[in-house]
């Protein structure tokens, strides 16, 4: 499943999570239908489901530096984000959908009540899924298509402008988004989308939306052609090239040191959160016994202070660039508020818990997408999937184990003892982000490209104004 948005690009991984996630929870809706003779039903569901969110769950980070400049990328990246912590638990631990356990099922409801609250929850969402998966098929619901190409705004709406992405190479930019945020904005996404009859998106805009993209699309197609050059030269058959340029690039990524360093505090940081919202109702429950409901509205609010919070940090991001600074700040954050969960669960009142749990949510959140970005910093002018890929697979077994540490240490020695472990765990993590070095080399191909474009720039406009002067000087007398 790492491969597939390598491989086969955004649009198909997005499509294929699409209908996974349709057909399991119709097949949930189908379990619970038929009662408990077909519970195994709603498992399988469950795992198709849970299945299919890996086909989606990388693709932020890709959708984000294929489709936006550079001084939007971290913005969208948080909006892309906001609709997996809302639905899927898979990328935080938690999600809104964390609020409906205790409206469809209590422990204080019969059999009969249970069976009709879960039904309706899952037949509720998949209707939702369903449409949701329409909207990404049906022709008639198309966004145009180039909202992000060209990354320098035009003088005039609908006007070809040549720029240079790299020195030598210019391209004509249509600026879509300048349109779309123009007074004809309605009348110009009527136009687009009746030429545009096709999916929602596409896998990548007609041009690259930043000069980095243009150079890592440049650097692609060089290698690609190189390595075809080689295996001809050779007399070997030709390989796939997506296959094995797929290889290649994450054996690179897993021998860039300064990434392994950002993955380990990345991994650390979610398998807190994971383990914490995992045990939350039993926390809880231990230590406020009648507020069984409260472990539902705690998730609720992590998660709407992590929307928050992740907002702020992209923000922060597209204007400052600081990605360190960022990523040291909002770690050093999660530990001070993981600590204060730790003291005030056991010693205080369940409403400082709620300010312990939003703190949590919003700093934890928030590392979600300085972490992605730093990481595609560290490994341009690598597939933005893939460093992600490698992020969202290794958390997810760490997590597990994390958990299952984390129960045992409540169990046998209490829930001080087990918290303790966990703020141990973040302060590992924020040593390895410290550590990790600031080397932004996407960020610095921005900066070369933009140069380049300057000077090119220049030396253009001198020579248009040697060109003039000469023109204009009057002509020397010839000799006699």
């Amino acid at each position: 499943m790492l491969c597939i948005l390598h491989l086969k690009g955004l649009r198909t991984s997005v499509l294929v999570g699409a209908v996974g996630t349709s057909l399991g929870m119709w097949l949930k809706v189908a379990g619970c239908w038929h009662g408990r003779d077909f519970f195994w039903v709603t498992l399988l569901g469950q795992a198709v489901v849970s299945g299919s969110t890996n086909f989606v769950i990388n693709a932020p980070a890709r959708f984000a530096a294929v489709w936006f400049p550079d001084n939007e990328v971290s913005m969208a990246l948080g909006a892309a984000l906001f609709g997996q912590m809302i639905g899927s638990p898979r990328q935080a631990g938690f999600s809104l959908g964390s609020a409906l356990a205790p409206l469809t099922a209590r422990s204080s409801w019969s059999t009969d009540d249970i069976f009709w609250g879960f039904l309706q929850l899952n037949l509720s969402l998949a209707v939702l899924a369903t449409l949701l998966l329409v909207l990404v098929i049906w022709r008639e619901y198309c966004i145009p298509t180039a909202l992000a190409s060209g990354w320098r705004a035009t003088a005039a709406p609908g006007r070809a402008t040549p720029h240079r992405t790299a020195p030598g190479w210019a391209v004509p930019t249509f600026n879509l988004r300048t349109l779309s945020l123009s007074a004809s904005a309605q009348r110009i996404a009527s136009v687009v989308t009746r030429k545009n009859m096709g999916l929602v998106f596409q896998d990548e805009p007609p041009l690259p939306p930043s000069p980095a993209r243009a150079s890592a699309l440049a650097a692609k197609a060089s290698a690609d052609k190189s390595s075809s050059a080689q295996s001809l030269a050779s007399d070997q058959p030709l390989t796939p090239s997506a296959t094995s340029s797929f290889l290649a690039s994450m054996r690179r990524i897993c021998s860039n040191v300064h990434f392994l360093l950002l993955l380990t505090s990345y991994t650390l940081l979610v398998a807190v959160f994971v383990a914490i919202t995992t045990l939350l109702n039993r926390f809880v429950l231990e230590f406020f016994p009648d507020r069984g409901a409260d472990a539902g509205w705690l998730a609720t609010l992590m998660t709407l202070t992590g929307m928050l919070g992740i907002a702020v940090v992209s923000a922060a991001l597209d204007k400052t660039k600081w990605f360190k600074e960022l990523c040291v700040a909002v770690y050093a954050g999660s530990l001070a508020t993981c600590v204060m969960y730790t003291v005030v669960l056991s010693r205080s009142s369940i409403g400082m818990v709620y300010w312990a749990a939003a703190g949590m949510g919003m700093f934890m959140s928030s590392f979600f997408v300085a972490g992605l970005e730093m990481a595609a910093e560290l490994t341009y002018p690598e597939p933005e999937g893939n460093p992600t890929s490698i992020v969202n697979w290794m958390f997810q077994p760490f997590s597990l184990i994390t958990t299952l540490v984390y129960a045992r240490l409540f169990s046998d020695f209490g829930a001080d003892a087990a918290n303790y472990f966990l703020c141990g765990l973040l302060a590992l993590g924020l040593v390895t982000t410290m550590a990790t070095p600031k080397k932004y080399l996407r960020l610095h191909a921005e900066g070369v490209l933009r140069d380049s474009e300057a000077k090119v720039k220049a030396n253009e406009a001198q020579a248009k104004a040697n060109e003039a002067q000469v023109k204009a000087s009057p002509a020397a007398p010839s000799p006699a």
